[in-house]
């Protein structure tokens, strides 16, 4: 190999090098940000089937995709779209109180559906029990 193939290739690495730094950097801040140590946890969070993904960025493999980055957004939604694909613009979204909207009918999306399971679930049990009641009730029935 001559040494100009050399060079270039030392140089191309320390491209890909910084470009990797700069993207796995933005993951980071996530993670350090929300106190998470592990790149499994935060997948698992973000509702990766697996990590995989997030290891290849870390390699410097691949960039972040939108996909990648509409999963981590749809669990940590305070922070901007634009910088964590891109780097560029601030990390955190200016619009708190849109994000505080957007966390407000989560949990009222929550609290509704557990409502409707609590009462799907007391519906069951008034069948169980009035089933139970009227088997009590024929003749003939005896205790245990």
């Amino acid at each position: 190999m001559s040494v100009k193939v050399i060079n270039r290739t030392v140089e191309k690495m320390k491209r890909e090098s910084t470009e990797y730094n700069e993207t796995w950097s933005r993951i980071q801040k996530i993670l350090d940000d929300n106190g998470i140590t592990s790149v499994n946890a935060f997948a698992h969070q973000c509702g990766f089937k697996r990590a995989e993904s997030l290891y290849q960025i870390r390699r410097g493999e691949y960039a972040i995709s939108r996909n990648t980055a509409d999963k981590i957004l749809g669990r940590f939604p305070r922070y901007n779209r634009g910088w964590l694909i891109t780097g560029e613009g601030a990390p955190l979204r200016s619009d708190a109180a849109e994000i505080r909207k957007e966390q407000d009918n989560l949990f009222r999306l929550t609290l509704t559906l557990t409502y409707d399971q609590i009462v799907q679930l007391r519906r069951q049990l008034d069948t169980i029990c009035g089933r139970e009641a009227a088997a009590a009730a024929e003749p003939g029935a005896e205790k245990e």
